[in-house]
């Protein structure tokens, strides 16, 4: 009886044990909160496991159990990824799920086999929890060493410049701005894919947009590319906060998360709402007001990374993230469509959809693709990107007609990219990266665009003309990173020779 009252903490310890060395490996880019969900499947996972087990044995057994699954499965990716990267075709060959997991699965059974037959339970159990606490503690340490040594500044600091007031106006629109992640420019759709944009541009006309001629990001990548959007400026300072080697990520995600533009929004009376439509969505709880179709959402970078590195399952994973993403989006839609203005407080409406960005869900009429597609299929892609068309007009539709004086952005953080040579881009390369499209309408309102405008300059001009800001236009510059050492920043501005 004594026994039975042994301390069986270790399965609730090595059960988050894959993400939280997952999170250590990758704290520079990975928020904190985004782990806290995750972790908590995995302890009702192996809660549940453990008291179903215990209800045919005893706890002490259930438990040695329970952990001996979460310690294989810990081994297994990590011996998965080191056998298929080896340059030995036989050694790949054992790295195989069908070869590998088999080998595991007997090892499991032969495991729990030793676990039922044994009377070295209790002493097991022991060793077990020893184990848990030294691990726990080791990657916790490494992860305080880590904070301690890379605090995060506040924001406010990097963009001074820019005024947070409010301004008494008489109008005060409703502001959709939609971003189409990796919808490609005109430049870029006729050189890779031989697709014209004319139709979708002059659709967009014909609805009252600004469609300048050249549209472009300053930045080849989300990352960079949203807090430099958001934040009305240019991100030159990092260079010097970081050295070249670091891929610490924290401070651009908290420059997309505490923008300037979403400030200005909030200080004006604005009511704020954000999407997580396939993507984390943007802002944070002091800012943004409503973040809808976010219930049940992981770090879709963290549960991709998770499947990869420590399930047997993971031809399963793009399937699993379409999935995830198909429903995401529908309930953006939704919204959208049933969207009607409030006309005692104005909405500022931040829609950034991973559309037409891989996975690919949907075909050119809208139907939904069961079958698994590679990101480098160029005819999904282009599929998608027409489906995107049609969605985003049809939107657009839908609002003009719910809130007719509603300020509507569309446009796209970078273009293309499987195809990219990230450290030493041609001519090519940089079109891919930087040409985007950006269309905006301001209703009733005579703005003219500049033929060749880049996304930093977008929400300065809304400013300019809605608010009587007097933000300056800044030049328009493109700058090239590769992203494993994004704070290696290279102005190739000059080698864009897109016509105008």
């Amino acid at each position: 009886m004594q026994k039975e009252r042994n301390l069986i903490f270790h399965p609730f310890i090595l059960c988050t044990l894959p993400i939280l060395v997952l999170f250590s490996l990758n704290a520079h880019e990975v928020p904190l909160m985004d782990i806290l969900i995750p972790i908590g499947i995995s302890l009702i996972i192996s809660f549940s496991a453990w008291i179903i087990l215990r209800y045919f044995l005893s706890g002490i057994k259930a438990g040695n159990i329970v952990s001996l699954i979460f310690l294989l499965f810990l081994i297994y990716g990590n011996l998965h990824t080191f056998l298929q990267n080896s340059e030995d075709s036989t050694i790949q060959i054992f790295g195989s799920n069908l070869i590998l997991g088999t080998i595991f699965l007997i090892i499991g059974v032969l495991g729990i086999r030793f676990f039922l037959k044994t009377n070295q339970n209790y002493q097991i159990n022991s060793i077990f929890n020893v184990v848990a606490i030294t691990i726990i503690l080791i990657l916790s340490a490494n992860v305080v060493i880590y904070f301690v040594n890379n605090p995060v500044n506040e924001t406010e600091e990097y963009f001074g410049n820019i005024s947070i007031i409010e301004k008494n106006v008489n109008e005060k629109p409703d502001v959709f701005l939609f971003i189409l992640d990796e919808f490609a420019g005109k430049y870029q759709l006729k050189m890779d894919f031989d697709y014209n944009l004319n139709t979708f541009n002059q659709n967009l006309k014909d609805r009252g947009f600004s469609v300048p001629n050249v549209a472009l990001s300053n930045y080849p990548n989300t990352a960079f590319s949203m807090p430099s959007l958001l934040n009305m400026d240019y991100l030159d300072f990092l260079t010097e906060e970081f050295d070249e080697e670091s891929k610490d990520m924290r401070i651009p995600t908290k420059l997309r998360n505490q923008n300037n533009v979403m400030k200005i929004f909030q200080t004006n009376g604005y009511s704020i709402t954000t999407f997580y439509a396939g993507l984390d969505a943007t802002g944070d709880a002091r800012i943004v007001d409503e973040k809808l179709c976010s219930n049940g959402t992981i770090n879709a970078d963290l549960r991709k990374n998770f499947v990869l590195t420590y399930m047997p399952i993971t031809y399963f994973n793009d399937k699993l993230l379409a999935n995830f993403q198909f429903d995401k989006l529908e309930c953006a839609f939704s919204y959208i469509h049933n969207f009607k203005t409030n006309e005692s407080q104005p909405k500022y409406i931040h829609a950034h959809l991973r559309l037409p960005h891989h996975p690919f869900t949907y075909d050119s009429e809208g139907n939904y693709i069961s079958d698994e597609i590679k990101e480098s299929d160029k005819n999904a892609y282009l599929e998608q990107l027409k489906f995107t068309e049609k969605k985003i007009l049809e939107l657009i539709d839908e609002i003009k007609n719910h809130s007719p004086n509603a300020v509507i952005i569309v446009l796209s953080d970078h273009g293309y990219r499987p195809e990219i040579n990230w450290e030493d881009p041609t001519d090519k390369d940089l079109v891919r990266g930087f040409n985007v499209i950006t269309a905006i309408y301001f209703p009733e309102r005579d703005v003219i665009l500049d033929e060749n405008i880049s996304l930093v300059n977008v929400f300065r001009i809304f400013f300019n003309e809605y608010f009587d800001y007097e933000l300056e236009i800044l030049p328009d510059r493109q700058i090239w990173y590769n992203p494993q050492k994004p704070y290696v920043h290279t102005d190739v501005s000059k080698k864009l020779n897109l016509e105008i």
